[in-house]
């Protein structure tokens, strides 16, 4: 009685032994992908707020022709991506229902993910 014992409980802790470095494995592995995704999530929401803050920022009165100002604000969009490892893929107006201009729709890839940013003037 003695020897079984013995075996059950060796059984035993080699099992419970064998499930602690399986989940330590698993852990460690799922941690590293946590941290590129995490990280990669702080750079795509940096760069969305300060589209979002730049484009908000622009000030349209209602007599200057508004197309020539989204060319300007255009060009200067697509220097934005530069400075942040983004490439603005395109940059297209917003138009309401009587075709004026009210925001800028901004196309751009961080890495392989392809994201828009629609934000009003």
């Amino acid at each position: 009685m003695k020897i079984s014992e013995l075996i059950i409980c060796i059984t035993i802790f080699c099992l419970i032994t064998i499930v602690c470095l399986e989940t330590y494995t698993s852990f460690e592995r799922n941690y590293k992908n946590t941290e590129e995704i995490i990280y990669t999530s702080e750079h795509v929401i940096e760069f969305d707020y300060k589209l979002r803050t730049y484009i908000d920022n622009i000030h349209v009165p209602y007599w200057k022709n508004k197309k020539n100002i989204y060319e300007i604000e255009k060009e200067k969009i697509f220097d934005m991506g530069v400075n942040y490892d983004c490439k603005i893929l395109s940059v297209s107006p917003i138009v309401d229902n009587e075709e004026e201009i009210i925001g800028l729709s901004v196309l751009w890839r961080y890495k392989e993910k392809e994201i828009e940013t629609r934000e009003r003037f």
